[in-house]
């Protein structure tokens, strides 16, 4: 559940991006650093080296947690995205063999499984319509002949009905 308004507070780690929880991170132990140096009592000049020396080091932590982490799970959530929105059916191999990069490639299996299923689903619709004009067809010759068949029992039917109404004429001329 996303909240909204006075509660918004409550939905921040549903809602917060990758890039962001790990930034967070970063600066929350600059913020500890920073406290440890100042309850060691460092002089102001200490204190701004070691502060300098501790956001370098976290922003280059960041860039390279960026790099590492960041970068490629964007990349694999845009690549199975565009695979289950049917966009490709292949996706770009990262050269990983770690959880990314087998991930990617399970996307990609699953890629390929979505295409043979919609082609053998595509292939037995065209059986199922070939096969069903094949029916019809032969419904169709099979009518013909079944139509004059009944014309046939209804001239034979006629016929009786005739043969008998002069049998019965003869019986009474007859009697």
């Amino acid at each position: 559940i996303i909240r909204t308004g006075l509660m918004a507070w409550r939905s921040l780690f549903v809602t917060l991006p990758l890039r962001w929880r790990l930034r967070s991170a970063l600066i929350i132990a600059l913020l500890f650093s920073l406290a440890a140096a100042w309850l060691h009592a460092l002089t102001p000049g200490q204190m701004a080296s070691f502060s300098g020396f501790m956001a370098l080091l976290l922003l280059a932590i960041d860039i390279w947690l960026e790099q590492q982490i960041v970068r490629p799970v964007e990349h694999l959530r845009r690549q199975a995205l565009q695979v289950a929105s049917g966009e490709i059916h292949q996706v770009e191999q990262l050269n990983r063999v770690d959880e990314v990069g087998v991930t990617l490639r399970a996307i990609n299996q699953l890629g390929l499984m979505f295409r043979w299923l919609v082609n053998d689903v595509s292939g037995q619709a065209v059986t199922v319509l070939k096969a069903s004009d094949a029916l019809r067809a032969g419904n169709d010759s099979l009518s013909r002949p079944t139509e004059q068949a009944a014309s046939n029992v209804q001239q034979t039917a006629a016929t009786m009905n005739e043969m008998t109404a002069t049998v019965r004429s003869n019986r009474e001329t007859a009697a």
